[in-house]
């Protein structure tokens, strides 16, 4: 299969060394160039002496192999490569796992090409996810094409329409109907552990969130964090000037359905003194199943296909009512027949770093 060319686009700023994310055997990566449009990229990845991978690896993307310097062995091929050897992964090849006795460098390629032909014509975005299994971790992409922000999700649909009405009385409008959605642009979405937002009303939302592929669907956490001066004129533009916040990390939905309700969400704040909060609590039973909040985006989009949407659920009230504007947010999921976590946590930056400059 031929890859077609991929242009990378020059980096603003040159990356040094950093740990590659959901990695615990100190292997560091350094980016060298990327192509935001569809996360395709050149780095170099230093392994440490020592290392011993227990996983066979599969991709979905295609990738290609320079080894720059040290040795490492591929146990499952019982191959030795050294500085020089080259190899060319298409997707679905598998490979390791590996031993590094003395260290190593690649140079690596990655392609992320699969797009569904339907797909043809629309921008889409891709992102690197980390599917989380009982034993093991596995990176995989995810193309999507279109995130939507859930609201007013709640299962008991009394309690959301005396939400409303309480809301109301804060000067926040109420939508014509519920549950209800938001589009919001693909660049919203980031995994950083620092934003940027004007104004220092806002605030985060714990929420799960649901990444649909085809017949696969997998689980995240994050929180959709809103400016609360401007969600009095508008709750759609209220969300769409500040970023979705997600986890990497993800759960396969087939492995935690059966005990879905039971999966605890929480959120935390850090009060003015620093010291960290209890926020939101609470389970997925509070919130639509995801069955019936994706048949209800699904019933909303003008093409009437999940394929490559991101869905945030909606979230859980605040524990004692009171909205806190924190400069720290964190939100997690907790699946308890299994004790696993799924989180995502990040500071709130405000924009306020002209003085005396009139606007």
């Amino acid at each position: 299969m031929p890859k077609p060319e991929i242009e990378f686009m020059d980096m603003d700023i040159s990356y040094g060394w950093r740990p590659v994310e959901g990695d615990s055997l100190g292997i560091k990566e350094k980016i060298l160039s990327l192509d935001p449009g569809t996360n395709s990229y050149t780095r170099l990845l230093k392994f440490p002496p020592g290392i011993q991978t227990t996983e066979t690896l599969v991709h979905d993307f295609w990738e290609e192999v320079l080894i720059v310097e040290g040795e490492l062995i591929d146990l499952g091929k019982k191959q030795t490569f050294g500085a020089g050897f080259y190899a060319c992964r298409p997707p679905g090849m598998k490979h390791g796992p590996y031993h590094i006795p003395r260290g190593c460098t690649t140079f690596e390629i990655r392609y992320y090409l699969d797009r569904p032909s339907e797909w043809k014509g629309l921008i889409t975005r891709s992102v690197s996810l980390w599917l989380s299994e009982k034993d093991r971790e596995r990176e995989f992409s995810f193309p999507f094409r279109r995130m939507v922000n859930a609201g007013y999700t709640g299962r008991d649909q009394e309690k959301v329409r005396k939400h409303i009405e309480e809301l109301k009385k804060e000067g926040v409008p109420a939508p014509p109907a519920t549950p209800t959605a938001y589009e919001t642009y693909r660049n919203l979405l980031v995994f950083d552990e620092e934003i940027e937002v004007v104004g220092a009303k806002t605030s985060g939302e714990a929420e799960f969130v649901l990444f649909c592929r085809g017949n696969e669907v997998f689980v995240g956490v994050g929180s959709d964090h809103t400016d609360r001066e401007l969600e009095p004129h508008s709750i759609i533009k209220s969300k769409q000037i500040c970023p979705n916040v997600l986890s990497r990390q993800v759960w396969a939905l087939k492995d935690v359905r059966k005990s879905w309700d039971e999966i605890v969400l929480r959120s935390w704040v850090k009060k003015p003194s620093g010291q960290k909060a209890l926020y939101q609590e609470g389970t997925l039973a509070a919130i639509l199943t995801p069955e019936e909040l994706m048949e209800f985006v699904k019933k909303h989009l003008d093409d009437h296909n999940l394929d490559g949407v991101i869905i945030l659920s909606g979230t859980i009230p605040v524990l004692g009512g009171e909205i806190h504007y924190s400069n720290y947010f964190e939100a997690e999921l907790i699946h308890p027949p299994t004790g696993r976590r799924l989180s995502c946590a990040y500071r709130v930056q405000n924009l306020d770093f002209l003085k005396g400059c009139p606007q």
